[in-house]
This record gives C-alpha cells, sequence and structure tokens, in this order.
C-alpha cells in the first residue's frame, strides 16, 4: 500500500522543488519493514513550510484532497486514495519547562530525525526513489533485534516530552519488542514525571498497552518502571498476571482482572475515560464474580434453585463471567484442588444457564398492575421479587401459575380480587 501512494507521489513532485525532498517518517516506514499494515502516513518535506506547500500542490494536481492546515504547528492533513496523510517540514524543536508543546522552527533531515522518540521510528523512505535512510544508525538493526531503543539521549528524551515513557511500553506491547536496558533504566528514573502529563494522554496510551497482544508484558514493564505506581496508585497485581498466556482475553475482560482487587475499580476505569456503559459492565462483572465465590465459600451454591438464582443474577455479564472467574481461580487459588472445585461449579452455573432458556421468567410490572389493579411503585418491586424467588424453585411455571402464586401468598390482594 505504502508503495503505491510512493508512486503517486513521485510522479506528482516530478521536476518540482519537492522531488528529492519528500520522505515517509516515522511509523509507516517502520511498520513497511515489519510486514505490519500501516495505520498513520506521515511525510516529512525538507523545506520551510514544506509540508504545507507540498499539500497545496498536491491538491491543485488532482491527487489529494483540499488540505486542513494547521499553520501553528506548520502541518497539513490531506487525504490520498482514501488515506489520511500528514505532512510537516523537517525541523528542529526546543521545550520549555514542563511543556509537551514544542516551539519548532525549520531544520535538517538529521535534526529531524534525531528529534523523534525512538530508533525504530526514526527510519526515512524517499518518495523519490524509494531507499530507506536510517541516519541514527540504529534504526534496521533494531528492528531486526526487536528493540526499542531511545534515538538520542534517554534523559532528554524523556524530560521533553514524559509521555514517552508510556509510549515506549505501548510499542514494546504492539510490536513484541524488548525495550533496550540503557532505555529502560531511563524509563525507571524519570517515572515520576508521568505526572505532569494529562489523564486523557496517560488514558489514551493505557488503553492501546492494555490491547496489545502482550498486555501482561506491558503491566510487567509498568511494575519494574515504578510507572504502575503514578498511574494506578495503590494498586496491586498479582505476579500470577505478568505469566498469563498474550492474546486473551478481550478489554473489558482485561480490565476486571486488573481492578478486581482494587478497593475502587470504577474510579480507576474512569481515569481511562472509558465510556459509562462500560464501566458500568466491568464493575458489574466484577461484582458478580466475587459474589459467587462468596456464596460458593458459605455453601449456597448447592441446590437447584441456587443455582439457578446465581445463573439468572449473572446472565448481563454471562458472556465473559466464566472467563473472568476461571482466571481469577487461577490466581488466587492455592491449590489445584480449588481450582477443580471453582471449574465445577462454572460447568454447573453454565448448564443451569443453558436449561434457564427453556423456561423464562415471563411476569412482568405491568402484569401485576393490570391484574391487581395496584399502582407502580415498590409494592410491584416486592411482588415481583417473590414471583422470581418461587420461579426459582419451580422454573417451568408460567405466566398464570406466577399470578396466582402471587394472588395465594398476599391476602390484600386476594380480597381486592374478590371485591371486583
Amino acid at each position: 500500500m505504502l508503495e503505491e501512494i510512493r508512486k503517486l507521489l513521485s510522479e506528482a513532485i516530478r521536476n518540482t522543488e519537492f522531488e528529492g525532498r519528500v520522505w515517509f517518517a516515522g511509523g509507516c516506514v517502520r511498520d513497511e519493514i515489519l510486514g505490519r499494515q500501516t495505520q498513520d502516513i506521515d511525510l516529512a518535506v525538507e523545506l520551510p513550510e514544506g509540508g504545507i506547500r507540498l499539500a497545496e500542490h498536491l491538491h491543485k494536481c488532482g491527487l489529494a484532497s483540499k488540505p486542513v492546515v494547521y499553520r501553528q504547528f506548520g502541518t497539513a492533513l490531506v487525504s490520498i486514495a482514501g488515506h489520511k496523510i500528514e505532512l510537516v517540514m523537517t525541523r528542529r524543536e526546543s521545550y520549555r519547562f514542563r511543556s509537551r508543546k514544542p516551539e519548532t522552527e525549520f531544520g535538517s533531515l538529521a535534526e529531524d530525525v534525531l528529534r523523534r522518540d525512538f530508533t525504530v521510528n526514526s527510519l526515512l523512505k524517499s518518495v523519490s526513489d524509494g531507499k530507506v535512510l536510517d541516519l541514527s544508525g540504529m534504526g534496521l538493526a533494531d528492528i531486526r533485534s526487536k528493540l526499542i531503543r531511545a534515538t538520542s539521549r534517554p534523559e532528554i528524551i524523556f524530560r521533553e516530552d514524559p509521555l514517552r515513557l508510556l509510549r515506549a511500553v505501548r510499542f514494546a506491547v504492539t510490536l513484541g519488542f524488548e525495550i533496550e536496558p540503557d532505555t529502560l533504566k531511563y524509563i525507571k528514573r524519570h517515572a515520576d514525571a508521568i505526572q505532569h502529563i494529562s489523564k486523557e494522554r496517560i488514558a489514551e496510551e493505557m488503553l492501546k498497552i492494555l490491547q496489545g497482544r502482550d498486555w501482561t508484558e506491558g503491566l510487567w514493564i509498568l511494575s519494574v518502571t515504578n510507572l504502575k505506581r503514578y498511574i494506578f496508585p495503590g494498586l496491586g497485581i498479582p505476579s500470577g498476571l505478568y505469566k498469563m498466556k498474550p492474546g486473551k482475553p478481550d478489554l473489558r475482560v482485561r480490565l476486571a482482572v486488573l481492578f478486581y482487587m482494587s478497593r475502587d475499580a470504577t474510579a480507576l476505569l474512569n481515569n481511562l475515560k472509558l465510556p459509562k456503559s462500560d464501566v458500568s459492565y466491568i464493575q458489574r462483572l466484577i461484582n458478580e464474580c466475587k459474589q459467587t465465590r462468596t456464596l460458593a465459600a458459605k455453601g449456597r451454591l448447592q441446590s437447584d434453585s441456587q443455582l439457578r438464582r446465581r445463573a439468572y443474577e449473572i446472565e448481563p455479564v454471562s458472556q465473559d463471567f466464566a472467563m473472568l472467574y476461571g482466571i481469577i481461580s487461577a490466581l488466587r487459588s492455592k491449590g489445584e484442588n480449588q481450582v477443580s472445585r471453582d471449574r465445577i461449579l462454572l460447568g454447573k452455573i453454565s448448564r443451569t444457564a443453558w436449561q434457564m432458556r427453556k423456561h423464562r421468567f415471563s411476569l412482568t410490572g405491568d402484569d401485576l398492575i393490570r391484574t391487581f389493579c395496584i399502582r407502580s411503585g415498590p409494592e410491584v418491586g416486592r411482588l415481583l421479587t417473590k414471583a422470581l424467588g418461587h420461579w426459582f424453585e419451580y422454573p417451568e411455571t408460567g405466566k398464570a401459575g406466577l399470578l396466582e402464586f402471587v394472588k395465594t401468598k398476599e391476602p390484600k390482594l386476594r380480597q381486592r380480587m374478590s371485591d371486583k
């Protein structure tokens, strides 16, 4: 895909001031070398205001959409063949104290490369002839060795932009790379600087880490570098979690596992800027898992009716319940006997849930209001709860039978029916 775009661009800049001065930069070059589908395409133009000027040229040629220009940053955004492409001049940067927004000015190709975070993101590919340029001298070697290494001095890289502390972890997790020892040492040394980054940007990076295939490796790096201390203060992570097989489960279960032992999982989930529906779901998943473990420990999941009640209450999160319960069992149980008992219990709950699908609880509040001429309110909820308890004992009972049960158990309702 990148080669197809390169050919289009190469033709468009031939015999212009841009020829030989336009480069694919950063992640798109890295991903092409790794054989990965690239998401972001960046072009660096070795001319003052080059990004904006090239965007305007490509639009006039009919190759690109009308550019969206950000003059304060010297960048432009266009669409070519359905792909969004950001264009910027090569530049040098200087940072003010505790500010992630650099002051920029035109710079050489070498200065542009050295301002970048990690060597694997510092590679350039010429639009004109397709040759890859490795000005750091380590980018191609680090890709072969699967290493995340600071492009220049780590203490400067992380002091200028502390978000790079998390970006290093994210790249290690998403690419399946290791962090080069010296770079890792400076992440640990500067971990407290992450406190100066907004919660929104931290949340964005953390979700990418937690969605990565090697997410448990990411958690381990966060722990050994002390980043976890500042991002999730007070959160304990079971050591067994680091040994989990990569790739599974999905994000909501991963978060439920991570925050299972937290005293305030909701606050931690909110810090990740998740949708409210996801926060509610994960909190419900954690609570149902804890409740099941408590009931099992007290011997209150023995009878069929007890299992039906539990399966009914779990139903809104049943898709992920078994996965979470199994993981927590493996992490917290002290022996194979407990893991085996938990597995047997999960099997019973699963079979009970499957059987209950044949006989749904069919009574509604409206049924009670119409039948017994009562007003909507707490009384309706109380009667539904009573009927539900009966249904757990006798799940074959249909709506008519449940109404009859309620009537026989409520003398006032019998009197009201007879008055009618």
